[in-house]
């Protein structure tokens, strides 16, 4: 818990449980990575809750949440598979940029938001 703690903790970074019917359906996280940048993380809607807007509303949760703290940009990774996840974060301004990390994934997709 304490690694969660120092990646995700307050004032700088973020991590939330979703519950539905009293069931955990997803999480987030947000993470600092300079003054200017953050980074969304972790961003998961178990099977049985997907097409409910779950992930719409965490991903609105965290960008409010990242214009509060300050910071100016929010930068994800993902993989090419995830279309929906990829439509939805263009959907919500993301556009893709150049490589950001040393994501060992080879065939990532970076994005980027102007907050």
């Amino acid at each position: 818990m304490e690694h969660l703690e120092n990646k995700y903790g307050l004032p700088d970074g973020r991590l939330y449980l979703v519950y539905c019917d009293e069931k955990l359906a997803g999480c987030i996280g947000l993470r600092k990575i300079d003054s200017q940048n953050c980074e969304m993380k972790r961003l998961y809607v178990r099977p049985q809750f997907r097409g409910r807007k779950i992930g719409n509303l965490l991903v609105e949760k965290i960008t409010d949440d990242a214009k509060k703290i300050g910071y100016s940009y929010m930068l994800l990774d993902t993989l090419p598979f995830l279309k929906s996840a990829i439509h939805m974060y263009k959907k919500h301004g993301f556009y893709e940029i150049s490589s950001y990390n040393d994501s060992p994934m080879d065939t990532s997709i970076y994005m980027k938001l102007n907050l």
